[in-house]
């Protein structure tokens, strides 16, 4: 591949993109399968790069622009540089891309037809996650920051439409994605201009600027601000439950689950590594806003009735991980904060897919709607069982090898942050517990007991296999990454896009272990099965000494106690419910407040006007005499 084959690698999901918007979108089929093609033929790209450069056996690749006397100063400028980190970056996009749109085709079939209603929601999806996977490549492919911030910032025009293709409601939350990753675009690009400022050079690969200064900290934060909105980091969170709650399912799975989330952790990895080196002050921000994240983030879900709401809350708690890795500053820390969004963009994918299946059947999102689906179909909920456990992180799947990585980055640090890093690690742990008590509730209020009534039967269309599939495969992926995680992720992942070789400093087996776990899975299977053969007595339930009727208690409402028993904690959910800590609305409330006031003012009086402007001339008179 030469540097302009880069610009084809980009090329590719984009033009499959352009081809949709052109398509009608009664033949919306077509450039879905073209672009998963697309992809498919990226991961294969990016693969063999990937491996070559990690082995040494392939040059690194630079693409620069040309010498028209047009370019001015720009001409011969590289703007695009492989590296193992932004090649394998793009490898996880293209691979998670590709299984997504495979159940995207068959969420949009209906009984082997295309669904109409569905038809320009399919249309727009794939048209725009084209060029999304598109620009996607071309931030990690930047070696320039301004072509970085260019393919950066327009990315929000194809992840807006995604999102805003769904029912009425979708639009807002759209809307609210977008004004917040605008904001927060807008800092990256005035962080840009204070490394321009402080170093004089805008090349990635030429920087390693000290946060020793207030300058240089500000310019960090600014980066790192764009990174945290989009991989929903607080305070900037807010949009990804909003989505979750309103969006098309594929639309969430692609955007806030994957895409985004690989792109905000990119971002955010290589301004601690590449274009800042972080000092103490800024790590100690970036673990405890990683740890309240975490946290944050799986208390608002404990209490959730609404399927991909909670789903959403736990994507951000998830970052919280991810950035305490990176908070460490150490190559552990770091090679762990990737290894866990790797996990997390399989897995939390497969768990909206999921949702997005059942929603399919039943048209519902709402946990006190549904339940009893485990039969329909098993293989799916098999799938999720999988993934729940996962993000629970529980042994020895994917996310228990990542977590635990974190956590011994956590400890690696207790020299240098001797009482802040007991906090941080108690704080992992405790949203790791808090995380399974949650999949707990959501697992027994969508798929165990008795099947709501009033749904539909068993799903038979054409597209059913087309989802099915991809969530199987994914399933296996976190069992795999689990087992077989150090020769997959450590050796063949990890290290070469560090760049360096990983010790870790506690001992973990996974095989073993994994062993030892199907061990006792079998025995509980047999003494099940002879116990199910021992007849028990069955009577009738009494309450208060009276025969009782039908008791029970709904899976939805378990955790509701936090918010009636704990005052503390009730008014904490009322306040998050009423969006006062919600960054979103509180910059509406104020520009509000400030339109109407001067709405007041402009009251069509010219007495009023005319004190007004007397008021302005003084005030500016003022103004030039202290200057003088």
């Amino acid at each position: 591949m030469t540097g302009a084959g880069l610009l084809i690698l980009i090329g590719l999901p984009a033009l499959a993109g352009l081809i949709g918007y052109l398509v009608p979108k009664k033949y919306w089929q077509g450039p879905a399968w073209l672009l998963l093609l697309s992809a498919g033929g990226c991961a294969f790209i990016s693969a063999f790069y990937f491996i070559g450069l990690a082995r040494g056996q392939l040059p690194q690749i630079s693409y620069a622009l040309g010498k028209a006397r047009a370019l001015g100063s720009w001409q011969g400028t590289v703007i695009l540089q492989t590296r193992t980190l932004g090649m394998g970056m793009a490898l996880l996009a293209s691979l998670t891309s590709f299984f997504i749109f495979i159940w995207a085709l068959g969420f949009y079939k209906e009984r082997g037809q295309e669904c109409p209603r569905h038809e320009d929601e399919a249309k727009k999806f794939f048209a725009n996650a084209g060029w999304a996977l598109s620009l996607s490549f071309g931030v990690f492919f930047s070696d320039h920051l301004v072509a970085l911030a260019i393919c950066w910032g327009l990315l929000c025009v194809p992840l807006f439409l995604m999102l805003a293709s769904g029912p009425a409601p979708a639009m807002d939350a759209a809307k609210k994605a977008l004004l917040i990753i605008f904001a927060t675009d807008t800092l990256l690009i005035l962080g840009i201009a204070m490394v321009f400022s402080i170093s004089g050079d805008l090349h990635i690969s030429a920087l390693r600027l000290d946060t020793r200064g207030a300058a240089a900290i500000c310019a960090y934060f600014l980066i790192a601000f764009a990174g945290f909105a989009k991989a929903g980091i607080i305070p900037f969170h807010s949009w990804i439950p909003d989505a979750g709650e309103y969006c098309p399912i594929p639309a969430v799975a692609l955007v806030p689950a994957a895409l985004d989330k690989l792109l905000g952790i990119y971002l955010l990895v290589i301004a601690s590594t590449e274009i800042f080196k972080i000092t103490a002050p800024v790590q100690a921000v970036l673990l405890v806003t990683g740890a309240l994240t975490a946290l944050f983030g799986v208390m608002a879900a404990l209490v959730q009735r609404h399927f991909q709401k909670l789903l959403a809350f736990h994507a951000v708690s998830q970052a919280g991980y991810m950035l305490i890795g990176i908070g460490t500053a150490t190559p552990l820390g770091i090679a762990a904060a990737i290894f866990h969004m790797l996990n997390n963009i399989i897995y939390k994918p497969l768990l909206f897919l999921a949702s997005g299946e059942i929603e399919k059947r039943t048209g519902s999102r709402r946990l006190d709607q549904i339940r009893g689906q485990h039969k329909i179909p098993p293989a799916s909920f098999a799938s999720f069982v999988i993934a729940a456990l996962a993000i629970s992180g529980i042994p020895p799947l994917n996310g228990f090898f990542s977590k635990w990585m974190i956590f011994q980055s956590i400890i690696a640090c207790a020299s240098q942050f001797p009482r802040l890093w007991v906090f941080i690690l108690l704080a992992a742990m405790s949203a790791s517990a808090l995380t399974l008590a949650s999949f707990l509730k959501l697992i027994a209020s969508a798929y165990l007991g008795s099947e709501a009534e009033g749904l539909p039967g068993p799903d038979q269309s054409a597209g059913k296999r087309l989802m099915q599939v991809p969530m199987a495969a994914m399933a296996l992926a976190c069992v795999a990454l689990g087992i077989f995680g150090y020769p997959l992720a450590l050796r063949g992942l990890l290290e070469p896009m560090l760049g360096t070789r990983l010790e870790m400093i506690g001992l973990w087996q996974p095989l073993p272990a994994a062993l030892l776990l199907l061990l006792g899975l079998a025995l509980g299977g047999a003494f099940y099965l002879i116990a199910s053969g021992v007849k028990v007595r069955e009577d009738d339930s009494y309450l208060l000494g009276e025969e009782s009727q039908g008791l029970g208690y709904s899976a939805a409402d378990f955790y509701r106690t936090l918010e009636t028993d704990m005052a503390w904690l009730g008014r904490a959910y009322r306040v998050l419910e009423q969006g006062r800590l919600d960054l979103y609305d509180l910059g509406r409330r104020v520009t509000f407040y400030f339109s109407d006031l001067a709405r007041k003012l402009h009251n069509g009086s010219l007495a009023g006007y005319i004190a007004w402007s007397i008021l302005g001339m003084v005030f500016l008179l003022w103004v030039f005499i202290q200057w003088g």
